[in-house]
């Protein structure tokens, strides 16, 4: 289904993440599927390595996320922590 939506193309995968063996499968996923794009370790709530060069968060065209809800955490860590669509 196409939207509104101008995406460049061609499209280019981003991601952040915690485990060693999540960031395994994406990276063998991007080699699998020839897909540009960066793939990197790390906590993305309370460390994105995603920043501009203002050190703002970057801006993406589209965002697919698995939040860790399902993990303990501590909720005065994220108390800005707003959810858009």
């Amino acid at each position: 289904m196409e939207r509104d939506l101008k995406v460049s193309r061609p499209l280019k995968l981003y991601g952040q993440e915690l485990t060693g063996s999540s960031y395994a499968i994406a990276r063998m996923n991007m080699v699998i599927h020839d897909m540009e794009g960066e793939s990197v370790r790390g906590n993305s709530m309370t460390n994105p390595k995603f920043r501009e060069t203002d050190t703002s968060l970057k801006k993406f065209d589209i965002v697919v996320a698995n939040p860790m809800w399902n993990q303990p955490f501590d909720p005065s860590v994220y108390p800005q922590m707003v959810c858009r669509s």
